[in-house]
C-alpha cells in the first residue's frame, strides 16, 4: 500500500494486490505496466482515494422525461415517420392500444 513510486521502489516477486494511495489520478496503463515490472505476479491493482458515488444526495435539476421523450431526447435526429414508429413500439410494450 503506497503511493506508486513508493511501491515500485520495493519491487518483488511475491503476488500482491497493490493498494494505490496517490491523490492525482495518472494514466493507467502507465500504472499498470510499471506495477507488473515491479511486481511480475501482481493480482490486483486497487485505489484507495476512488471517489465512491453518494447515492444519497439529492439530485437537482433532473428532468423527469416519459419513455418517448427519453428517447427522442437521445435519437435526436428522427423524423417525423421515425417518431411514429417509436411511439407504436413504446406503447407495444407497454400494452397500450
Amino acid at each position: 500500500k503506497g503511493t506508486l513510486e513508493e511501491l515500485i521502489a520495493q519491487p518483488s516477486g511475491d503476488y500482491i494486490t497493490a493498494v494505490l494511495t496517490d491523490k492525482n489520478e495518472q494514466d493507467s496503463m502507465d500504472i499498470q505496466d510499471r506495477l507488473h515490472q515491479a511486481f511480475p505476479n501482481l493480482l490486483e491493482i486497487r485505489r484507495e482515494n476512488v471517489r465512491m458515488a453518494d447515492y444519497h444526495a439529492e439530485l437537482t435539476g433532473v428532468k423527469h422525461l416519459d419513455a418517448f421523450d427519453l428517447c427522442t431526447d437521445f435519437l435526436s435526429d428522427l423524423d417525423g415517420e421515425e417518431k411514429d414508429v417509436l411511439r407504436d413500439v413504446i406503447n407495444a410494450v407497454r400494452g397500450v392500444k
